[in-house]
């Protein structure tokens, strides 16, 4: 794969993404694979770039792409038949032709603008403010056929191919969702509409991605559409048309819909198709083609000012009602088109409980049901893509009964997210968060003049004259108020989408407050769940019904008004053991005997526990709802995933007590002593991850002082410093050129092998042949220093710091944190031996004292490295003597340094040190 360019173009954008111009975009860096074409007119591959790029304005990693067919000769025409079949059905055809014999007839030039058809109907999206769209953009393979890039979208498709491992005939499976969500009731709806502007003839159900999570729906394979022949002639002359796509206006509109219709401008639509940039290889679309679509939304926008006259419907929200209308007619489509199930009574296709069509079997034999599913499949013409989608899930249940190795239904949990790269999103966010700033402050000017313009003083009233008037002021600065305002908004429903795809990428701080509201859900179950089982006598109970009445009163007056000696009322932390022993004393005047306490401990948690829980759980179900209401805000979603965060972790304590007291005495205290020992490893692990973490963030601050003091040193100018700049330019390129010429000599360029002093010396014999002086040798060898050696270190001293940054307890791995520990190590040594040479360099000449320092420096520094080498290996033979020493050959042996779980020193072997000698620069030690 050579290049990626995307159509779709908005702001912050990752990079490899232009905003306005179809230049395809070289991406070599991308992994390209063909993906299965079974059942497919065209072949596609899959292009995936690596984790640090992005072809998605989300961050998606992954598309889809197409190759652009040439069918301007026979050969090729043949080899693309397929396509040409398909994109035919674009253009005029007599009634009374064949399909197949017409398009082998008139394939020349039929397939040509397939891909500027795709990425003209992202933009028509775009342009809506829908995002019901597919990105779509350009791309070129290896050997430099153009293609046509899809980005990868979340969710599954309406309906999904799947070829059995045995091989046969594939199987359609239907995504099972409820299509009553008015989520995906308005998605359907949305689509519909775009679709109709853009004459989309080919939105068959496969075509149709549903993310069952959010409801989101998103259209793909978008490359069938502006037909140049009138739509209505299409659906009339097409049969498989009526298959896939609606012949009449969407019949539903959602209100906000229909407002972003009636604001789109047809000119502004005209002059955006008309001049789209497309690469060289692709048509664009006719003028012909273009203005179809701005009639189409004419047509639209007209029937959208008089529903009722063009009987269409626009709605406030989408429900059941909404659902029964349009499945309605569906229905009554269906059974007007009976063929194969004539004489057949066809069930309601909208029944959305499994009871009603589990009934279907018995009512209607497997023949009936076969017969039903092929008119279905075949002869019914979709009336909405929601009665499509309806329809051809009522197909596939039924298909798998009659037809079991043609249909199947695919669950939702099957569903996948599009690959995004976490790099790409967190520079998104912070991006959208210091624009987010940046208007605030703006916006907090702008009503702080609006204020002083209520009664301006005598310099305002000046000052407003560059506006006409005073009032021109006041209206300007209103229009900026609210320009910012509405760019506030739209950065909130930005941050408001991205979090949740951010956090499911590993994104630190990224929240997914839907998802979290999903899983308190079935938090609050599992709640249920705890209480029933504590509900369930053991029948090793020892309390009487009397004893027990006394000891309730008791603890009610306990947690009313004595609560605080056992912890907060109405606190999950309360000390469940002292309420009951309490109670106890209380109610029965004597001690808790033994085996009473945890009978009573079952019935607090029931009683009292699992209540507080679910409280606390809807009391956050109910903030989340308030938050969604008022915009989606950083610090409240931060705050709210704390709060879920430790219910959820109190939920798991709660469970595991549950389990435990639900257990008979012995089995529980055999769980008590493996639960300790778990939890004591545990904190030992965590002790061992803290000390690794600490030691290296410890380190990374002393390397990265020690590199930022070399270079400020390095940078200055020393007045000894004689070489004129032309003499150290000429110096400077002939390094560059021996770097590149001889780096087994020199070491290659842009790393810490490089052997600076020797590199320093050539170099300035050979450019300026002539002995240099030592303090001249000295000034090159910094110079030298800071051109080749200073942005090395600086490099690895930010991936060091970011890879220091990352570490957690969360994402801890031994292995990682080992390897992470040698390269501080050994980045430590090579920044304290360049910070040495620096050192002696920045000294007036005086060759023999500066040998002299230097051999010192590095004898101190190998001193001090071999001393700390000894005392580690004492360490390690001392510890060996106290906890294996006298078990002798039996004692495991030690585990590397990164798995020490006893917190040893997770460092890495330090290298030997080369007798020290200042006439050699090379930083690496080898």
């Amino acid at each position: 794969m050579a290049a990626l360019a995307v159509g779709r173009a908005k702001r912050y954008l990752p990079l490899f993404m232009p905003s306005k111009s179809a230049e395809v975009i070289d991406s070599s860096q991308a992994n390209v694979r063909q993906l299965s074409s079974a059942g497919q007119a065209s072949v596609t591959f899959l292009v995936e770039m690596p984790e640090n790029m992005a072809v998605g304005e989300t961050g998606e990693r992954r598309g889809f792409a197409k190759p652009q067919y040439d069918v301007s000769t026979s050969a090729a025409r043949k080899a693309a038949e397929e396509v040409t079949y398909a994109s035919a059905r674009l253009f005029p055809k007599p009634a009374d032709q064949d399909d197949r014999n017409w398009t082998k007839a008139n394939a020349a030039d039929r397939d040509r603008g397939l891909l500027a058809r795709a990425v003209a109907s992202s933009k028509v999206d775009d342009m809506l403010g829908l995002n019901c769209v597919a990105q779509e953009g350009y791309t070129r393979n290896a050997q430099g056929q153009l293609m046509g890039l899809s980005v990868e979208v979340d969710g599954a498709q309406v309906l999904t191919k799947v070829t059995p491992q045995g091989g046969g005939a594939d199987v359609l499976c239907a995504l099972n969702v409820d299509y009553r969500d008015p989520r995906i009731q308005k998605g359907l709806s949305d689509l519909e509409v775009t679709d109709y502007i853009t004459g989309q003839i080919d939105r068959h159900e496969g075509n149709i991605v549903i993310n069952p999570d959010t409801g989101k729906v998103m259209g793909i394979d978008n490359d069938l559409a502006f037909p140049r022949a009138d739509r209505a002639d299409v659906y009339a002359g097409w049969g498989e048309v009526k298959c896939n796509a609606v012949g009449t206006l969407p019949q539903q509109i959602h209100m906000d819909t229909a407002k972003k219709v009636l604001a789109m401008n047809p000119q502004e639509m005209e002059r955006m198709l008309r001049t789209l940039p497309v690469p060289q290889g692709c048509n664009a679309l006719t003028q012909e083609e273009v203005n179809g679509a701005c009639q189409r939304l004419q047509e639209l926008q007209a029937a959208i000012r008089n529903p009722a006259a063009a009987g269409i419907e626009i709605v406030t929200e989408f429900n059941q009602q909404t659902y029964d209308a349009a499945i309605d007619k569906q229905q009554k489509a269906i059974v007007a088109a009976q063929q194969w199930s004539e004489g057949v009574t066809i069930p309601p296709i909208g029944t959305a409980a499994n009871g009603e069509r589990s009934d279907w079997e018995v009512k209607l034999s497997k023949e009936d049901m076969g017969a039903i599913t092929n008119d279905l499949r075949q002869y019914t013409p979709k009336t909405s893509y929601l009665g499509g989608a309806v329809k051809f899930q009522a197909t596939a249940e039924m298909g798998s009964i009659s037809q079991p190795d043609l249909y199947g239904v695919r669950q939702p949990e099957t569903a996948t997210q599009a690959v995004r790269s976490p790099a790409v999103l967190e520079q998104k966010m912070q991006a959208l968060e210091a624009e987010k700033a940046a208007l605030l402050t703006k916006l907090d000017g702008y009503q702080n003049r609006l204020q002083k313009l209520e009664d301006p003083s005598k310099g305002l009233v000046l000052r407003s004259l560059r506006y006409g008037s005073v009032d021109g002021a006041r209206e300007a600065f209103l229009s900026k108020e609210n320009e910012t305002s509405k760019r506030l908004r739209e950065i909130t429903q930005e941050m408001e989408q991205l979090h949740p795809m951010a956090a499911r990428a590993g994104v630190p701080g990224a929240v997914n407050v839907p998802a979290m509201q999903d899983e308190l859900t079935r938090m609050k179950q599992r709640v249920q769940d705890v209480q029933t089982s504590l509900q369930q006598p053991l029948g090793n109970e020892t309390l009487s019904a009397t004893d027990m009445a006394k000891i309730q009163r008791e603890l009610n007056y306990i947690l009313q008004d004595k609560a605080e000696p056992y912890g907060k009322r109405g606190s999950l932390d309360m000390d469940l053991k002292g309420v009951a022993e309490g109670a106890v004393v209380s109610g029965l005047d004597r001690k808790c005997k033994k085996e009473e306490t945890m009978q009573l401990e079952r019935f607090i948690t029931s009683a009292v526990q699992t209540p507080i829980l679910t409280q606390q759980m809807d009391a956050l179900m109910k903030d989340m709802e308030a938050a969604g209401k008022q915009g989606f805000n950083p610090q409240t979603a931060a705050d709210l995933a704390e709060r879920f965060q430790n219910l959820s972790t109190e939920l798991q304590q709660t469970e595991l007590h549950a389990a435990a007291m639900n257990l008979p005495p012995v089995s529980r205290q055999q769980i008590a002593k493996d639960a300790n020992a778990a939890l004591a490893a545990e904190n030992a692990q965590l002790e061992f991850e803290s000390q690794a973490m600490d030691e290296a963030r410890h380190l990374m601050k002393d390397i990265k002082a020690q590199a930022e003091g070399m270079e400020m040193r390095n940078s200055r100018p020393l007045a000894h410093e004689k070489l004129d700049p032309a003499a150290m330019a000429a110096i400077q390129a002939e390094a560059a050129k021996l770097l590149v010429e001889d780096p087994d000599t020199y070491g290659p360029p842009g790393s810490l092998d490089m052997d600076i002093q020797t590199l320093a010396a050539q170099a300035a014999d050979t450019a300026l042949d002539r002995d240099l002086t030592p303090g001249e040798l000295n000034q090159v060898e910094r110079a030298l220093m800071k051109e080749h050696l200073h942005p090395v270190i600086k490099a690895e001293v930010k991936q060091l710091e970011k890879e220091v940054q990352g570490l957690s307890h969360k994402n801890f791995d031994s292995a990682k944190m080992a390897t992470l520990a040698g390269k501080l190590e050994d980045m430590s040594l090579d920044v304290n031996v360049a910070s040495a040479r620096s050192r002696v360099l920045a000294q007036p000449p005086a060759p023999a004292q500066a040998v002299a320092l230097a051999n010192e420096s590095l004898r101190n520094l190998k001193e001090d490295l071999k001393a700390e080498a000894i005392d580690d290996a004492k360490k390690a033979v001392l510890e060996f003597s106290k906890e294996g020493g006298k078990k002798g050959l039996d004692k495991p042996a030690a585990p590397d340094a990164a798995d020490n779980s006893t917190g040893a020193s997770y460092k890495s072997s330090r290298p030997k040190i080369a007798p020290a000698d200042t006439t050699s620069s090379s930083i690496r030690t080898k």
